[in-house]
């Protein structure tokens, strides 16, 4: 490794940023000095074309020297690809045994997958390149092997460095398995060095190998590495922390993890790393090793770094089953991988040791993003090649080759080309397998992706139960253990290609003796009848590799599927083929979240019921899963619980599918009966007695004592305490009541303060509900969250939530707001302040639970809004409203005076929430501003120079300085442009002066005196306004330029130079926040610029394509007319030239002014070539943010989809989701026309039966009418006759 100078300016527009190391990416080098790291003084020249990225090549390891920690290696680098640092075959497919010997410096440690058998300390002699002597040097070589269990290529991770080691020793389960394996491996590894050395001459490589089944079957042991600062505490955490993991996870799995050299946590220094800081778990997994950054090391007095810590362990802890050593068989079965070893953490792990309902609580801020964002267009299905959570963005191998040739045709033909084209392409998989790049997504699409599907996990696990879930997993894992050491699948593929290349070569001499012909005709035929025979011997081989390789590629045994894993659900589950059809169609297959708009209410009848009106609807993908899974199972339901009084909760089926999306009416019978009318009158004005009493003795509040009497009233009326809708979160929904109802609010407080065992979930949206009531102008509301906020048996992060609530509801200035408002300042001032001095107390942080309650406090201060009493030069006309002065004074207190007086533990958590709520504030006054500013400022020299607990360079030890570069970004955004402040000052400045030299007065003071006289006339008052006006302007100007000069200090020293990573990247926001809010007309273009620049000059690869995604964010959300001005820069300055106007380019005075058209437009150049270069030279995970940052600057779209792929799989998604809907509609159309053509049918028949009775009673009257006639011409016949 070779860490060579900085490289000078080679050509206009580039900068004189560092330049790569030779073959490491230029993700790390040397700080201060060039020295090479091996003795190598020579560097490998870069081409100037590729300043400040990767060269062709490049991007194979990531290297980090520090004087404090050492030196440190990474492989792979920002390539993210095996065959950058290795040779190698990158094939998913391809499971292979192998040995590695790895030589560095004697202080230097390396850590490679498999077992380590022996490390040697070996003299090697090099030239000196100056005089041509030798020298010689000592180094230590690390062996290790792969221990019977096979990997793959891109399973390969090296890390080298300065470590402190802690062994964890395995379980006898674990050394038991893998003996039998070790000696399998010793023995065929013997049986080749016998043949390949028949003279017993290697006996260097049989002691090697008498080592390896030594270390494999007795010798094996879990270990965590760090640089030597952080050995003494955070190390001794995370062991701890390991053991308790992993202990957990092999008494949940049954079995031990399948790694025989055990599992490996190396903890390197961030800048080490070339995984980008915005991804949920920035890790490498390897076959049983696992690297990560010392920020993911928490302190034992640092709680929120502890619990950040462990929950990473135990994450990467079971990635190293799903996900590393079950592999996702396709790109569509990636979300599985992530989801079971996120469940399998959280169940086994995190809730063991912080308690079930801090699982629960992150789970449901987890559902509650993905329902918020999953609008069918931000996130593709779990089951897309779109959703590349897996491993960076890698592509899954598992498939075999036949496979992805018939699903290539298949699209081929499906758009139309020509499928004989395409498998020829695809035939080269069988040839040479290519080494791809990963396509990461970018970060919010991976963690939204990720919670997803550990919230669909979750969904079947509540179908199953726990039990059943532990069934489904254990099967998963067991799969895998069928041969111990060695897959017995892969070892038959392995034979039987061996097997059809010996028959092929046999076939071959047969034919070639067959075709010779001699003189004797017996040997002739029988040559013949062996070539015939050797020609069905090979075809016999080739068909049984075909089944060996079909049996390796169809097996779960390395593979993850995701059709596997659900059936395995649906036989441990009561649930039929059709509900697990329809539940994968929905939720895997499909994506859009619905929503759930549910109302009720209370019937007295004889038998009680509560009748319950629910509707299902959402966006438009929704509404297409929707209907795909109704095709598949049209009984859809959604559970109601209800609670009644005094009994237990009871829960009922509502059924949605039958309705098609209108609303479901239906009533659900009570068990309580109901009660005497005359009961009923007794207990309501007992109610009203009592609460009249109340008010009279002072103990409650009039304005609330109408809603108290009803909430009593309708308790006794309706027997229903509270009813919860999806309670086990069956639907990943959001289900919404009408917060304008009477009789809701009172159930909702019930559940959030009665329930038991309380759900955390359940709580949350109950906070929701009453804030959305305390806006609508709730007093009793208000009083819920408060009772919430104070209650100490509520969970801790419930009341900070509750808290937070109560601060957003003081937002318009009225009595209810105002209540809200004193109920957050009271609470806060009880809890933290002292109450003689008024001023925060020491800090006392033993108490995790108080602690999370008063950063939630800290937090709510900053959320109350006011509207202005008068508008200032900065208020925004459009957004009126300002921060209470008695918030802003409590907050500027705590960064003041937050003091640690023998509290051992680290405060910083504390005050960068108080900082983050300084930088939501907007204060009512410029003296605000400047205190809020200079508060900031105070506690973020005081963090550089003395920082927390976990070290310069760790992430939780600069927490404060982050926050604070972070909230100075935001403040400067609500500031007035610094250009236009400084003119408007200068200007009322000559103003004031011209004033006061015409009256001869040289105070302004004494002017506005004298205009305000009796008798002065209204004139005065005007021209009191006007030096008012002036006089603001002048202070505005002097506010703004002293707050963006404080920010630009920090700018200075933070860029490039700290060594917290998170430090250079909040210090690179801050200056784009700078430029594009104070840089002018070409502001964008300069703060794009300044970012690409950092990004260049930037030594970490993981912060390199973090601070793209933070250009990317502000441009598409904190600038949305960013595209725009780029855009207009560009028209101008190709357009007028050097001597043209434009709009942007005009001073004030109307005069063009091309300087900044142009120079807005070199820069904006510049800055579009770098990023070019970047998207094709800068690694995976820097050109993907290089790509997203380019669509975002054209004003292209505001998906999260920067690769085209994706674009064109989004495009198909809405092809097919229109499709549905389509069909759907057409099926309503059918379905109607139907039904009018029944109808009309229905009505000629009654038609034609009408006239058929009519003429059957007009044949009946006719015939009545004969026979009647004939009876009177009878008698008449018989009247004569008697008369005759």
């Amino acid at each position: 490794l070779v860490a060579p100078p900085p490289a000078a300016p080679t050509a206009a527009g580039e900068d004189p940023g560092p330049a790569n190391d030779a073959g490491s990416d230029g993700d790390g080098d040397e700080r201060g000095g060039s020295e090479p790291v091996d003795g190598r003084s020579e560097p490998r020249p870069i081409d100037a074309t590729y300043a400040g990225w990767c060269a062709p090549g490049d991007g194979a390891m990531c290297a980090f020297v520090d004087p404090d920690e050492g030196k440190f290696l990474c492989a792979p680098g920002s390539a993210l690809r095996p065959a950058a640092w290795f040779p190698c075959v990158d094939d998913g497919g391809s499971l292979v045994h192998f040995s590695a010997v790895v030589r560095c410096d004697p202080d230097l440690t390396a850590v490679l997958p498999g077992v380590l058998t022996k490390t040697d300390v070996i003299e090697e002699t090099i030239p000196n390149p100056t005089d041509g002597t030798k020298r010689t040097r000592s180094r230590r070589a690390f062996n290790y092997v792969s221990g019977g269990v096979p990997v793959q290529a891109h399973q390969m991770v090296l890390a080298v460095g300065t470590f402190a080691a802690r062994k964890i020793p395995t379980s006898d389960a674990h050394r038991d398995k893998f003996a039998a394996a070790a000696r399998a491996e010793e023995e065929d590894k013997e049986e080749e060095a016998a043949k390949n050395d028949a003279d017993g001459a290697n006996a260097r490589f049989h002691q090697y190998l008498d080592n390896a089944a030594e270390s494999t079957a007795h010798s094996s042991t879990h270990a965590l590495l760090c640089p030597p600062c952080h050995a003494d505490d955070e190390l001794p955490a995370a062991a701890s922390c390991a053991t308790s993991a992993l202990k957990s996870f092999e008494t949940y799995l049954g079995r031990p993890f399948p790694y025989p050299g055990g599992l490996t946590f190396c903890f390197v220094p961030p800048d080490a790393l070339p995984v980008s800081m915005d991804l949920r778990l920035p890790a490498m997994l390897g076959a049983g090793v696992t690297i990560l950054s010392t920020d993911r090391l928490g302190h034992p007095l640092s709680a929120a770094d502890l619990v950040t810590s462990r929950t990473a362990i135990a994450e990467c802890a079971a990635r190293q089953l799903f996900g590393g050593f079950l592999e996702p068989r396709e790109d569509t079965d990636a979300w599985l991988a992530e989801g079971l070893a996120s469940y399998m953490a959280g169940a086994c792990y995190v809730s063991s040791l912080m308690g079930a309902d801090e699982l629960k609580y992150q789970r449901a801020r987890e559902v509650e993003a993905v329902v918020e964002c999953d609008d069918g267009d931000a996130l593709p299905p779990l089951a897309s090649p779109s959703a590349r959570i897996w491993a960076r963005g890698r592509s899954a191998c598992g498939a075999s080759a036949e496979e992805v040739k018939a699903r290539a045709v298949g699209e081929a033909r499906a758009r139309g080309e020509d499928p004989n084209a395409v498998a020829a392409l695809e035939h080269a998989r069988d040839i040479a397998p290519a080494s791809k790049p990963p396509r990461p997504p970018a970060p919010g699409v991976d963690t939204l992706l990720r919670y997803k599907a550990v919230a669909v996990v979750e969904m079947l696990e509540r179908k199953l139960g726990e039990e059943g879930m532990q069934k489904v997993i254990r099967k998963l894992a067991s799969l895998q253990g069928k041969a111990p050491g060695a897959e017995s699948l892969q070892e038959a593929a392995i034979a039987a290609s061996k097997a059809t290349k010996a028959a092929k070569e046999k076939a071959a001499a047969a034919a070639e003796a067959a075709k010779t012909e001699g003189a004797d005709e017996s040997a002739n035929a029988a040559a013949k009848e062996k070539a015939a025979a050797t020609a069905r011997e090979q075809l016999q081989r080739e068909h049984q590799e075909s089944i060996a390789y079909h049996a390796l590629a169809e097996s779960p045994a390395r593979f993850l599927r995701s059709r596997v894993f659900l059936n395995l659900c649906r036989q441990n589950a009561t649930m039929t083929k059709a509900d697990m059809s329809a539940f994968n169609a929905r939720w895997i297959e499909g994506c859009g979240c619905p929503r759930l708009t549910a109302a009720y209410t209370f019937r007295k009848t004889r038998r009680q019921e509560l009748l319950f009106a629910i509707k299902l609807d959402g966006c438009l993908a929704a509404a297409a899963a929707d209907r795909v899974a109704w095709s598949k199972n049209p009984k859809v339901s959604v559970t109601v619980r209800i609670q009644e009084n005094d009994l237990p909760p009871s829960d009922h089926a509502v059924s949605l599918s039958a309705h098609d999306r209108a609303y479901v009416l239906m009533p659900l019978q009570l068990v309580t009966k109901p009660k005497d009318r005359r009961t009923i009158a007794r207990q309501q004005e007992a109610a009203m007695r009592r609460q009249q009493q109340a008010m009279e003795a002072g103990k409650a509040n009039p304005d609330n004592l109408d809603a108290m009497a009803a909430a009593e009233v309708l308790q006794w009326e309706c027997p229903v305490s509270w009813v919860r809708v999806d309670p086990e979160g069956e639907w990943l929904a959001k289900v919404v009541l009408p917060s304008a109802q009477q009789g809701l609010e009172g159930m909702i407080t019930k559940q959030l303060m009665s329930e038991r065992p309380a759900d955390p979930a359940a709580q949350m949206w109950a906070i929701r509900f009453l804030r959305e009531r305390a806006e609508n102008g709730s007093t009793s509301a208000v009083n819920a969250l408060l009772q919430c906020a104070e209650d100490p048996k509520t969970f801790c992060r419930v009341r900070a939530e509750a808290a937070m609530a109560l601060g957003a509801c003081a937002c318009d200035g009225t009595q209810r707001s105002n209540l809200a408002l004193s109920s957050v300042t009271r609470t806060y001032r009880r809890r933290r302040c002292d109450s003689r001095t008024g001023l925060p107390k020491p800090t006392d942080l033993a108490d995790f639970a108080a602690a999370i309650v008063d950063e939630g406090l800290v937090t709510a201060l900053g959320l109350p809004r006011a509207p202005p009493e008068s508008t200032n030069g900065w208020d925004d006309a459009d957004d009126a409203w300002v921060t209470p002065t008695e918030c802003v004074d409590l907050l500027v207190d705590a960064l003041n005076h937050t003091e640690s007086d023998g509290d051992p533990h680290d405060s910083s958590s504390l005050i960068a929430a108080a900082i983050h709520a300084l930088g939501r504030a907007r204060p009512a006054t410029l003296d605000g501003v400047l205190r809020i500013t200079r508060a900031i400022a105070g506690r973020m020299r005081e963090n550089a120079t003395i920082c927390g607990v976990g070290g310069r360079a760790h992430e939780g030890g600069r927490r404060v300085m982050v926050a604070g570069m972070l909230a100075l970004r935001t403040l400067l955004e609500r500031l007035p442009p610094l250009p236009e402040s400084i003119r408007a000052a200068n200007e009322a400045k000559k103003a004031i002066e011209a004033a006061g030299g015409a009256n001869g007065e040289g105070a302004p003071g004494v002017r506005r005196r004298r205009s305000a006289a009796p008798g002065s006339g209204g004139g005065g008052d005007d021209e009191e306004a006007e030096e008012k006006a002036r006089l603001s302007a002048v202070a505005v100007g002097a506010v703004v330029a002293e707050c963006v000069a404080t920010a630009r200090s920090f700018v200075a020293d933070g860029v490039g130079i700290d060594p917290c990573p998170a430090v250079r990247r909040a210090a690179v926001a801050l200056q784009f926040g700078i430029e594009a809010s104070h840089g002018g007309p070409c502001g964008v273009a300069r703060a794009l610029a300044f970012a690409t620049l950092a990004c260049k000059a930037e030594r970490s690869g993981g912060v390199r394509a973090a601070i793209l995604w933070d250009a990317r964010d502000a441009l598409l959300y904190s600038y949305p007319d960013a595209p725009a001005q780029l855009a207009a820069l560009t028209t101008s300055s190709g357009t007028s030239g050097p001597s043209g106007t434009s709009g942007t380019g005009t001073g004030t005075s109307g005069a063009p002014d091309p300087k900044p058209d142009r120079h807005g437009f070199d820069v904006f150049e510049w800055t579009a070539v770098s990023l070019r270069i970047a998207s094709r030279r800068a690694g995976a995970e820097t050109a993907t943010a290089a790509l997203a940052v380019m669509r975002a600057a054209s004003g292209l779209d505001h998906h999260d989809y920067p690769h085209e792929r994706d674009l064109d799989d989004l495009k198909a998604r809405e092809v097919a989701r229109d499709a549905v809907l389509a069909g759907a509609a057409q099926a309503a159309n059918d379905i109607e026309d139907e039904a009018d053509e029944a109808e009309r049918a229905e009505r000629r028949r009654k038609k034609e039966e009408k006239a058929k009775a009519r003429a059957e009673k007009e044949e009946r009257r006719a015939r009545k009418e004969e026979r009647r006639a004939r009876r009177r011409a009878a008698e008449a016949a018989a009247a004569a006759e008697a008369a005759a």
